[in-house]
Parts: C-alpha cells; structure tokens; sequence
C-alpha cells in the first residue's frame, strides 16, 4: 500500500485529476495532538423561552470538576436562511458530501422514529405527529431527515433535503415496516436477555449511525428520538454498551431529544395522537407500576447526558417535535483547553454558568478524558458498514477505473478528518480500509480489508492539505456485484468515512487494445 500511495502522489497522470477535484470535498487542516474540548450549549430565556442572542466569552464562566476553566473561544450558529448549496462533484466522481453547509447556515435536524421499542400504534401516531409539524412548517430552509429503525435495522424513509413537504410525505409505515412487538409497558412475560439487549442496541447502534452521517454538518447537530423507549434498568443492566453509545453520541457532538410515542402513560389500548383514552390512566409520570416511570427515566438521562430536553407525559406528540425543532435557531460552542492534567479516561462533569439574569443554560454534562495515545472509542467498521448511511466523518470521493485485468477505485479523502502523528520530522497516518461488494438486492457478495500506514513528508504533508489523501483500492474479481463500497477509518482520530458507487464492468486485455 505504501508504495501505491507513493505513486499516487508522485505519478504525472492520477496527479493532475488530483489538482482537479481537490475542490469538491472542501480542504480543511488535518488535526494535530491538540486536547481541545468543545461544549455545544443553548441559551435560553427563562420566561419566555426564547433563544437569547449576544453572549460572549466574557458571560459565560465553565468549570471542569469544579476548577475555573479559561475558554479559547465561542462561537455563535444562527440560522441563516437561504438557499442550500449542493456539492458538485468533478464529472465521474461521486462524493458522501452531498450537501455544502457553511456554520451559519440553517440547522440540520434527523427525525428517527424507533419502531423497535414502540407498539405499532404508537409508531404510527409518531409518524402522524411528523406530518402534522412538517406540512406546514414554520422552519423555512431548515434541513431535515427522516429515518426508521425496526427489528431490520434503518430504513432512509427521507435523506437530507431542505423541502418539509418531501419529509412529511414519506412519514409513514406502511410498506417499510416490520411490526416488533415491543412491550414498553413492561406487561407481557419477562423476555430472554438476547431480546433485550437487542432492544437497547438496536435503538443505540441507529443513533451512532445518524451521528456518523451528520459528521459533515459543522454545526449543531440533533436527533429528535421517537420513541416509547427501554427501562433504564434495561441501561444499567447492559451499562457497557450504554455508557460506549452516549460516548460515541458526545464524541459526534450529538444532542439527543427524547419524544415520547407513547403519550400520556395509560393502559394498552390509547392513542398519543388522538387524545382520548381507549384505556384507564395511570396517574402521574410513569404511573403506579414503576416500569414505565423507569422507561422515562431512560428518556430524562439520554437527554441530559447529551444536551437535549424529553418530552413525555403529553398527548401532543407534535408540540415535542416543535419545542425540539426550535432549539435550533441560535447554537453557541465554547472550546477550552483543560488545565487539570488528569488524562485517565475517567468521566468529568462540566458547568456553565452566566451572569445574564433570567437566562437558562442547556449542554452535555461532560465529557471522558482519555490520553491522546488511546485509541478513540468507535464503532467497528462492520457495524458502520452494516447501515444504509454513508459515514461523512471524512469527506470522500470515488470512482471507478476499468484497466486491463480488473477495476481499480480511485478515491481521495478530505484532510479535515485526519490526525497525523508527528514522528522524526515527518508525519505518520494510520488507516484501515474495509471494501464491500454488494449485489442488487444490497446482500453481501465479497469483503475485504486491510490496515496501512502512510509517512508523509514536509512536501507531501503540504499536498495533503491542499489536496486531500489520493489513494487506490483494486477490486475483487471472481463475484456478481452491483455497487463497491469503501469505508475508510483513520485510526489516529477514530473517523470514518464511506461512499458507495455503482458498479462498473471491468476491461479485458483484449478490450484495451
């Protein structure tokens, strides 16, 4: 591999296409060892609940565990209406940045309704609520997405597009989903500990895969969570998986708005979306049993851990997704550098205060400080690769050369997702690369990967950051395949990024002459 990159850069003829498309995926600096934090964070007015504009580094005082923290900077995200510029890539190449978004552009906002954890009346009553808010939506120019995660895994009922309208017809279950039977309330037989696990990791793993499709976003991004959820005992029961997923969401600066599908909390037998009960009420939040309270505690904590708000106990499903919807309008993200010195990998509490009277302050509760030598908590690239959604942690274009004997993928990655480790003047980077074949029906028809390292000198470390990564991935012959898909993972930063193009038929020795 190290010698194919080397041609790659040094080679006259793949050298000019890179010049040429070096502007498609927007060049970036790649990372150095620096230990930054970011905290996203909502200012809002207490009685009228409005965002509240103006802040500076001066109004705002951040501790780490209890210790005054000095900021590097703040930065303010409104929502800046307009048009919605598409990336435009150079012809024969495809790229998983599909729409060009400055920071101060609308917001980008995912709308997942979890069909796994909901009863299918209360999945529908979900996706009722979605076409109520979007037919007519006051977010003129706001991006959103749609998605739908079942016992299958995410359906892309709706993939980024700033036409409401387009959302709100494809919010629906008919003809794409698979009924669960899930039992939120808890009143069926206990289930076997495979199917619970599954329940949490289902509604998880859907998550981590959005967060990963939003990582070309530059500013706030959201998941507004559909859901009647899993028991928090169900959490701490399987707490390693729980406690990688909200790290994995805090790393992807995600903010998570829990909604609750199932409403007002009743009896089987009531409508969220029609408001009459078909069944007796259960007093109070979570009623007299104590599993569906424990359910909305799941909901309280995955919001709190992640800067967002939950919405339950309400008839008005449409009212969350508003409230939700609107914390969008003005984002600020404050950076520091920690002075603690205690890179242990243990969890540390952040504050933010303000002096501004009458105003509320909303963000993740903290964040884990790993040593800069551990490599990033992430999931695998087969769990990347098993989802419909391209991964944009690194921005990537393709496309497909028939050459005699076979069909060679040219790809080039955006130096913006890239660490390079600093080593005798040069620099190293460290990448794996998972390559997938899949057919028409999108089963799997070949697999492969590999592992490289790449040392970059003074003269191509400045070609990298003008450019972006060039590089060459031979395909597999011997199978029936429609499309080839790449993931590519720098190890060093824990980014991934993936692209699938369709299929080209490969050139014969005897075709070339």
């Amino acid at each position: 591999m190290s010698c194919a990159v080397a041609r790659l850069y040094k080679g006259l003829s793949f050298a000019s296409i890179i010049v040429a498309v070096g502007g498609m995926i927007r060049a970036q600096d790649f990372r150095t060892d620096v230990r930054v934090v970011e905290v996203t964070l909502i200012a809002r007015d207490k009685s009228t609940q409005k965002p509240v504009s103006g802040l500076t580094k001066d109004d705002f005082l951040l501790l780490d565990e209890g210790q005054k923290q000095a900021l590097t900077a703040v930065e303010t995200f409104s929502w800046r209406t307009g048009a919605v510029p598409e990336v435009q890539p150079v012809s024969g190449w495809l790229t998983n940045r599909k729409v060009g978004l400055p920071s101060d552009g609308p917001p980008v906002i995912a709308v997942l309704v979890d069909g796994y954890n909901s009863r299918f009346e209360d999945t529908h009553d979900a996706m009722k609520a979605v076409r109520k808010v979007l037919e007519n939506s006051p977010w003129k120019g706001a991006i959103f997405g749609l998605y739908l995660v079942d016992q299958r895994g995410i359906h892309v009922l709706q993939d980024w597009t700033d036409s409401a309208e387009a959302v709100a017809g494809h919010a629906r279950t008919r003809g794409v989903f698979v009924a669960s039977g899930a039992d939120p309330e808890g009143l069926a037989p206990a289930a076997t500990e495979a199917e619970e696990r599954l329940r949490l990791l289902q509604a998880l793993g859907a998550m981590e895969a959005i967060g990963e499709h939003m990582q070309s976003v530059p500013r706030r991004r959201s998941i507004v969570w559909l859901t009647s959820g899993f028991p928090m005992s169900l959490a701490l029961k399987y707490s390693l998986d729980w406690e990688r997923a909200i790290e994995r969401l805090s790393g992807l600066d995600v903010t998570v708005y829990p909604v609750d599908a199932a409403g007002l909390r009743l009896l089987p037998g009531y409508s969220a979306s029609v408001g009459t009960a078909r069944g007796a009420r259960i007093p109070g939040p979570g009623g007299s049993g104590g599993k569906p309270r424990d359910n909305i505690d799941m909901l309280l904590e995955m919001a709190a851990r992640t800067g967002g708000v939950a919405f339950y106990n309400s008839n008005n499903l449409a009212q969350g997704l508003k409230q939700a919807f609107d914390d969008d309008q003005l984002v600020y993200r404050l950076y520091f550098q920690p002075n603690h010195g205690r890179w242990d990998g243990q969890f540390r509490r952040i504050e933010v205060k303000t002096q501004r009277k009458g105003v509320e302050l909303r963000y993740r509760a903290g964040y884990r400080a790993f040593p800069s030598n551990r490599e990033p908590e992430k999931r695998s690239l087969e769990a990347v690769a098993a989802t419909p959604l391209d991964a944009t942690g690194i921005g990537i274009s393709m496309r497909l050369q028939s050459r005699p004997g076979g069909v060679v993928a040219q790809l080039l990655a955006d130096a913006a997702g890239l660490e390079l480790e600093p080593k005798n003047g040069r620099s190293l980077g460290r990448f794996e690369v998972l390559g997938l074949l899949l057919r028409k029906d999108g089963s799997l028809a070949k697999d492969w990967k590999q592992s490289f390292t790449v040392e970059f000198t003074p003269e191509t470390q400045a070609q990298l950051k003008a450019n972006g990564f060039a590089f060459e991935q031979a395909i597999p012959g011997g199978v029936e395949y429609a499309k080839v898909r790449i993931l590519l993972t720098d190890r060093k930063s824990g980014k991934t990024g993936s692209i699938t193009v369709p299929a080209l038929e490969p050139v014969t020795k005897n075709q070339s002459r």
